[in-house]
């Protein structure tokens, strides 16, 4: 069997043979697996006593998602995951911090994790506020994460926030976390230079429930 079917047999958790073995191609082929199971309304179920049982006697996700604490981004919905199947690190505006960063870094060399998936979605505050100016606590130091792409936004698409434009500026500050996180992490950028885990981007729709992967 392949790592899908292997993963659709499960009765349990992800044990830390499986995550082993995994590829990073792989790892990205059970997110968008999962994606397209949640799209088609199935749901992939095991024993939740199952579950619960082998999470006491630890973890092996096979991939870690940065996504925002928006409440209509279920990041473990989207992608058809249970108990033990992914790393879900949430914030305003998906922005990425050291501890962030430290995160994602342990994510991936300490915890095995194969893949790291950054995602934005539509209708996101952060994105208005940062177009909007908003400053207020510390929310001043959150959106000056987003500037990046709030940069590059206007300078395609001009200073209104259009729905074109507000759209464009999350694809944009997603890139931008991409490139950050690849910059700033040495951990994580050696280990995508070799094969060891992916990197990759999606914007969810939070009208429509359509993820689109970069």
């Amino acid at each position: 069997m392949n790592a899908l079917e292997t993963y659709l047999n499960l009765g349990g958790g992800l044990s830390p043979d499986f995550q082993k073995r995994l590829t990073a191609d792989e790892a990205v082929e059970l997110l968008k697996a999962g994606y397209q199971r949640f799209r088609k309304g199935e749901t992939f179920k095991r024993p939740r006593e199952t579950l619960l049982a082998d999470a006491g006697v630890g973890q092996a996700p096979y991939a870690a998602v940065l996504s925002c604490m928006d409440s209509r981004v279920p990041v473990e919905t989207l992608f058809d995951a249970d108990i033990g199947d992914l790393f879900a690190i949430r914030i305003a505006g998906n922005v990425v911090n050291d501890d962030i960063m430290a995160s994602l870094e342990f994510a991936v060399k300490y915890l095995g994790a194969k893949a790291i998936l950054v995602q934005g979605h539509t209708d996101c505050g952060a994105i208005k506020g940062v177009f909007a100016g908003v400053e207020d606590g510390h929310v001043t130091g959150l959106l000056e994460r987003i500037k990046p792409a709030l940069e590059k936004t206007k300078a395609e698409h001009g200073e209104e926030a259009t729905d074109a434009s507000l759209l464009a500026c999350t694809e944009n500050h997603v890139d931008h976390i991409l490139a950050t996180v690849r910059s700033e992490s040495s951990i994580v950028a050696d280990m995508e230079k070799s094969g060891d885990i992916r990197m990759l981007g999606a914007v969810y729709n939070v009208g429509t429930g359509e993820v689109a992967f970069r």
